[in-house]
């Protein structure tokens, strides 16, 4: 089977390549525009197949974006490459990552010899969805689709009120490598030297001046508390404001972006996770963060928002808190109220564990994620 993914990958593309790289069942050759970190996401060289960019794509972007507001369809020579790269490979499946994504190769899915998986993640679904064109695109995906994927129950609603046929539509949570995130039980600090993290992309969506603002209100009541934000972004500057603003910049980290080892030991220090994600100007949303994934697999209970689909792995009070979008001051009433609560701050972690392995596990969404293709190819 073929995957199609523009850039293979990008670096915080790690949910992909577990996918890719998890397959069991069947051998994944890839399509792309661009190899990139490639000590990041190994993957056999031979199998990966670059479609070149088309001479006129400039231009084609000007009419296509900029006047016509649209997806930029694939280009002659593109769509040739890609039935080229999918006949030379012998493919007999076709698997589009992001809906934003297929939207522009629907040429292609008119015209497609293999069945058609499509997985969206979260802004795909929610963000440009009221411009027209994009619309009409995402209406021919659904259709011209064999099987539609989505992250969460949340993600799977709004693709129905999009248009895209129930039964068509399939659950494809993140899998994560549990043996690569071993849970730690995690004690309440004696000296009340409490450690926060937050590991994401600066953007709006991201929630991370609730975070701040959270966390500012933990830490006057419980001074030698710290915050570590991993990531970067285009929200740097106004991180920068807030901070000042709230008095905390001696005592928030700004590592900026990690490797996935960078980030286990940040959160190897850690006692909560903030991810408390909320809708940006756009409409973009989230499916459910990777990266508050990651961290409740290793024990860390965490503290977000009732956004998206993120209420299906946190239940609220039990492995987690959650508050509405944008309630930094809840959050941090919120908090205080569980800090003090040492056997309910344990029982947390484990709990937040224990949504992992029920839910996120590799093994068990390889599982599904082959049984999608498999309906997808009529077995």
């Amino acid at each position: 089977m073929a995957c199609y993914v523009p850039e293979f990958l990008k670096k915080d593309m790690n949910h992909v390549y577990r996918q890719v790289a998890g397959l069991r069942s069947y051998d994944p050759v890839v399509v792309t525009r661009r190899r990139e970190e490639r000590k990041r996401f190994p993957f056999d060289e031979s199998l990966v197949h670059l479609i070149p960019k088309s001479r006129a794509r400039f231009f084609r972007r000007i009419w296509h974006q900029q006047l016509r507001n649209e997806p930029i369809p694939l280009g002659g020579s593109e769509l040739a490459a890609l039935e080229h790269a999918l006949e030379a490979t012998g493919a007999r499946l076709l698997h589009v990552y992001f809906g934003h994504v297929a939207a522009r190769l629907v040429p292609y899915l008119r015209r497609a010899k293999v069945p058609v998986v499509v997985s969206f993640h979260g802004a795909d679904a929610t963000s440009g969805t009221s411009q027209i064109r994009y619309r009409a695109a995402l209406a021919e995906v659904f259709e011209l689709s064999t099987v539609v994927l989505a992250r969460s129950e949340a993600l799977l609603a709004t693709l129905r009120e999009l248009g895209c046929p129930g039964d068509k539509l399939r659950l494809q949570r993140t899998g994560l490598p549990l043996d690569e995130w071993e849970f730690s039980q995690r004690q309440v600090p004696g000296d009340g030297e409490w450690r926060f993290a937050q590991v994401c992309r600066f953007v709006p969506k991201k929630g991370i001046e609730t975070t701040l603002r959270a966390f500012a209100a933990v830490r006057a009541v419980h001074p030698r508390s710290r915050l570590t934000l991993v990531g970067d972004g285009e929200m740097s500057g106004r991180i920068q404001e807030i901070l000042t603003e709230l008095e905390i910049s001696a005592v928030v980290d700004l590592p900026g972006f990690l490797d996935e080892s960078g980030v286990r030991r940040v959160l190897a220090k850690a006692h909560y996770f903030f991810h408390p994600s909320q809708t940006d100007a756009s409409g973009n949303q989230e499916g459910i963060p990777n990266a508050m994934l990651e961290a409740m697999a290793l024990g860390l209970p965490p503290l977000a928002t009732r956004h998206g689909g993120i209420a299906e792995a946190v239940e609220d009070g039990v492995s987690g808190i959650l508050v509405d979008e944008g309630e930094g001051g809840e959050l941090g009433r919120r908090l205080l109220e569980e800090m003090v609560k040492s056997d309910a701050y344990a029982s947390m972690g484990k709990a937040a564990r224990g949504e992992i392995e029920s839910k996120f596990s590799r093994e068990l969404q390889i599982r599904s994620l082959e049984a999608s293709y498999g309906v997808a190819m009529g077995g």
